[in-house]
């Protein structure tokens, strides 16, 4: 049975991310949690139910894997260059 592919995409906010693996696929819940206004700051409860779920088979992994590897490779980088800037700037 063929998933429907949505018109546009379904655009979810994430803060809360578990991965499971298996022999055959990564698995990984993505979920929000905002806690209330005021609390001190604390880890999301466990057993937290997610708001999507992607299944990605094994050979997909890799290829993910190393495309987000990247992304926190830039992030970072960009991070540094910011502070750099902060410093010279005092």
């Amino acid at each position: 049975m063929l998933a429907q592919v949505p018109d546009k995409p379904h655009k979810v906010y994430a803060n809360v991310v578990s991965m499971r693996i298996t022999a055959d696929e990564l698995v990984l819940d993505f979920s929000h949690f905002v806690p209330e206004q005021g609390s001190t700051p604390a880890p999301p409860p466990a057993g937290i139910e997610p708001d999507v779920r992607i299944i990605l088979p094994a050979n997909a992994t890799k290829a993910v894997g190393q495309a987000l590897l990247k992304a926190a490779q830039q992030h970072e980088e960009a991070s540094n260059k910011r502070t750099d800037s902060l410093d010279k700037a005092r």
